[in-house]
């Protein structure tokens, strides 16, 4: 996965806050949010919340995903002038070789903070979940990934980072 940084857009005019200490800024790729599968990864932690959005936490076993999310992270930090510290990557790199780097992704929720991204299951599958609340540590999956925006607390808290959510999670 190649990117070329002239054909990364941030629209400014599309800050969407959900209250007032956030705004939002659309992140487009060749006028187009960007999505792409994950292959087969392991999510060794299940669902979790944090700030109250939920998260899922995907060690990715291809590096070529993860470098192109870093040089997406890299244009947003030469973009906005800003330094690491400043910046929440939303890729915790390996400090171990037998582990793959993880990316931590937001489920997709509605206005009532219901998760809403879509589960599907292969026809062999034997995961088959009641709720998406279900889903347990240490499962393979396949996501859907878009990379959609940027968040931006810089104000506040004087962080900006990515915004990376699970459309669709294959079992």
């Amino acid at each position: 996965m190649n990117i070329d940084e002239q054909l990364i857009y941030i629209d400014e005019k599309s800050n969407n806050p959900t209250n007032e200490k956030s705004t939002y800024y659309k992140l487009y790729y060749n006028n187009e949010i960007i999505n792409f599968w994950t292959p087969e990864s392991l999510c060794p932690f299940g669902i979790e919340n944090e700030y109250n959005k939920y998260i899922l936490k995907v060690e990715c076993p291809n590096n070529n995903i993860i470098n192109y999310i870093l040089k997406i992270e890299e244009y947003i930090k030469k973009h906005y002038n800003i330094s690491d510290t400043q910046f929440k990557s939303c890729v915790r790199k390996k400090k171990n070789e037998k582990f793959n780097d993880i990316i931590i992704c937001r489920l997709r929720t509605n206005r009532n903070n219901k998760i809403n991204t879509i589960i599907d299951y292969k026809p062999d599958s034997t995961n088959y979940l009641k709720t998406v609340y279900e889903l347990n540590k240490n499962i393979y999956l396949k996501c859907l990934l878009e990379i959609s925006g940027v968040w931006d607390l810089r104000e506040k808290y004087n962080k900006i980072g990515l915004v990376v959510t699970i459309k669709k999670i294959l079992l």
